[in-house]
């Protein structure tokens, strides 16, 4: 599928030219994924393929991203009818690398692992307990489902009726509830879910669709009880599974991603304006967001869910540019971090400079020039020590820390330029406005 790609191969390509890139690596971080073989799950998407095969490629790049900021071993789980099944053999509780994790997933058959109903309460939970269960300093489930739940055994704790609550802790006693705390009672888990299709069950087109679809009898007879019960007790019914799985991917500090059958192609992770593919104007969006915090569900632009947008998430979208661009050349030519000293100019003309550090250091005396130019730190865009004359012509400058940082005696000279961040200043700073800055 186009849009499984290897990712790898861009991030080191993209690391070899980010200078003190700050991406955390993670010694010991696991994953456990989590597919629905239910019998939903074969109906066929408008771009070919089944949604089975859709959240087999999801899952299969899941790996890949989260493998760029450090990921030891994957264990695979289908479930169906009244259970979960582990898929991965061979490593200590079914965590295998990540490489034999993704070519599992790659093998499997829909009607070999799977058909028949959705035990998703039952099999969420569980897959809950067997990540905390697991030794690793950061856990991460990914779910992909299409379907409610309806066939979790009456024996399992996480058996109930539908909530007749629509909204977080839900109805003491029922599924929703007891899958919603469960995720809430398992810190340092980051939970996210890809939901295909959830689109209710009225209207002729869409009957005639789940005509096609071996369980959406059961998941309207379902519906329409939950629905009943709320109503005798004067409640608003239970929620949609948009509704839950956002709440459920907010209280894990994940991100639901809802996928319709009508989607000619799936989501590209670094996508950020929703192009389908992934260039400089997405990093940019990401660049100029820095310092925003809050839940990962809320926010596109915290591509490592960490609940801040930052260099990190900069590095992660360099490093998933789309091999050979989106149709519009990208303006900037790589360039690494300088050191300026001394009398003699340096002039940054149609270039970028990427660092999880400082990008341009000046100190003693000395003069930058700046045209056209994208400057993007996770430390300090500029810092000075001492004297400098800075120009800055048509570029935008980004500073996580601070765009610019001076102690001594300097000169900004600025025309049409964007800067992002702080400007923390210790002596004399002459700021010449010629116009048509953005100070963000």
């Amino acid at each position: 599928m186009s849009n499984v790609r290897n990712l790898f191969i861009g991030f080191s390509m993209v690391l070899a030219t980010i200078a003190g890139a700050s991406t955390k690596a993670h010694a010991d971080r696991k994953m456990l994924i989590l597919i629905d073989a239910s019998g939903s799950m074969s109906t066929t998407r408008s771009g070919g393929g089944t949604r089975f095969d859709a959240a087999k490629a999801r899952a299969i790049s899941k790996i890949t991203e989260v493998g760029q900021d450090g990921l030891d071993a994957v264990a695979v789980y289908t479930f169906s009818d009244t259970t979960s099944t582990l898929q991965t053999v061979g490593g200590a509780s079914g965590f295998v690398d990540p490489t034999t994790a993704s070519m599992k997933i790659a093998s499997l058959d829909l009607f070999t692992v799977g058909g028949g109903s959705t035990p998703l309460a039952g099999s969420v939970c569980d897959a809950v307990d067997t990540l905390s269960a697991a030794i690793a300093t950061d856990k991460v489930l990914e779910l992909a489902s299409d379907g409610e739940e309806n066939f979790t055994p009456s024996t399992h704790p996480c058996f109930g009726p539908s909530s007749t609550i629509a909204s977080p802790p839900y109805t003491a006693g029922s599924w929703q509830n007891k899958v919603y705390n469960k995720v809430a009672d398992a810190p340092g888990m980051i939970v996210s879910i890809d939901l295909f299709d959830p689109g209710p069950i009225t209207g002729f087109a869409a009957r005639a669709a789940a005509a096609k679809d071996p369980e959406s009898g059961l998941v309207a007879k379902q519906r329409l009880i939950a629905a009943v019960a709320a109503a005798a007790v004067g409640e608003e019914g239970p929620p949609s599974l948009t509704e839950f799985f956002s709440e459920i991917a907010r209280v894990g500090g994940g991100r639901l991603t809802v996928i319709e059958d009508t989607a000619p192609t799936l989501p590209v992770f670094g996508d950020v304006n929703g192009n389908s593919c992934v260039d400089r104007s997405d990093a940019l969006a990401i660049a100029r967001a820095f310092g925003q915090t809050g839940d990962p569900q809320d926010n596109p632009l915290d591509l490592n869910l960490d609940g801040k947008v930052g260099f990190t998430d900069y590095a992660l979208a360099l490093a998933n540019f789309t091999p050979g661009g989106c149709g519009v050349a990208d303006p900037y030519a790589s360039r690494a971090p300088l050191v300026c000293s001394g009398f003699q100019p340096i002039t940054i003309t149609g270039q970028t400079i990427a660092s999880g550090s400082i990008t341009i250091d000046a100190r003693i005396a000395c003069q930058v020039i700046i045209k056209n130019s994208l400057i993007v730190s996770g430390s300090n865009a500029i810092k000075i020590v001492g004297t400098a004359l800075i120009t800055v012509d048509n570029s935008i400058l980004v500073g996580e820390t601070a765009v610019i940082s001076s102690s001594g005696a300097t000169v900004l000279s600025a025309a049409n330029t964007v800067f992002h961040g702080k400007r923390t200043v210790s002596g004399a700073l002459l700021y010449v406005d010629r116009g048509g800055n953005v100070w963000e």
